[in-house]
């Protein structure tokens, strides 16, 4: 991983972001313009699992400058390791939070994902939402694998159209591994997978309600909304997250004196309990 200057921990293998949200979002906004390709990825216990078996996802997120908790897994993970996770940080939280900062200097966006519906509507929306972003360029792929001359072609075309921030739009992990696959292609100065943010923001899905948001646990709606798209996620990717992250709990008690190779390990200067994190999380 590219080094940067924010606080991280090591969660089962992978160093994420421990900072908070809105600190998150506006050191990244304020040094945007002197990245090249700084890559923000987020991760959840289904995106971890995953990784475990799809290597090139692994090096993906592990390569990405910056790693954010999106789930309540991995927050209950920083916890019970004793890191410095209190909150998660979502894909919508940064589609939101940066849009929100940048378009108070003026910027360009491409998107690349989804439906040509849904990103013109994407568009309209931000021109009143963010009438100083300018989106220049939105490319909606074929529902395919695509083509090495496709690949170039959709790099050219967002190179060319002087975009800053690419949002890609994308399954997990096809997304991140179609960004780490073209990488060396592009040339913007942040690009950010959100996935199924696009449709959240162009209201063509409605995302659960704020109540279920705060408590992390806007999963469930979805999955009884769509449970054949979702199954695997929760049924499987959830509890073999769960058993991992417990075997690793145990590994850290019974070497205590020797940290575990996957334990946490905290870059930071405060520490707080485990308690009183657990008692903010459910005050809020």
């Amino acid at each position: 991983m590219a080094s940067n200057a924010l606080p991280t921990e090591n969660i089962l293998g992978y160093d994420v972001t421990t900072i908070p949200r809105k600190q998150f979002t506006d050191s990244i906004c304020k040094e945007y313009e002197n990245f090249n390709n700084v890559c923000v990825y987020t991760i959840n216990p289904h995106s971890y699992v995953t990784s475990l078996h799809d290597k090139k996802f692994n090096s993906a997120l592990k390569d990405s400058e910056f790693l954010v908790p999106d789930g309540t897994g991995f927050v209950l993970a920083s916890i019970l390791l004793g890191g410095q996770i209190s909150k998660r940080i979502t894909g919508n939280d940064l589609f939101m939070e940066i849009s929100e900062n940048l378009n108070k200097r003026g910027i360009k966006y491409a998107f690349f994902g989804t439906h040509k519906s849904t990103l013109d509507i994407i568009t309209n929306k931000l021109r009143t939402d963010f009438p100083n972003i300018e989106v220049v360029k939105s490319i909606s792929p074929p529902f395919r694998k695509f083509t090495e001359e496709e690949n170039i072609q959709f790099c050219k075309e967002i190179n060319e159209s002087g975009t800053e921030v690419l949002w890609v739009g994308m399954t997990a992990p096809k997304q991140e591994k179609w960004i780490y696959e073209n990488l060396h292609r592009l040339n913007v100065n942040m690009i950010l997978p959100i996935g199924a943010v696009f449709d959240f923001y162009a209201g063509t899905v409605k995302r659960p309600g704020p109540m279920w948001c705060k408590l992390g646990m806007e999963w469930l709606p979805r999955f009884l909304k769509h449970p054949i798209k979702l199954w695997r996620r929760n049924v499987i990717s959830s509890p073999i997250f769960l058993v991992i992250l417990c075997y690793t709990k145990c590994v850290q008690l019974l070497t205590r004196n020797k940290p575990s190779p996957y334990s946490s390990k905290v870059i930071s200067t405060e520490k707080t309990s485990e308690s009183n994190r657990l008692k903010q999380i459910n005050s809020e």
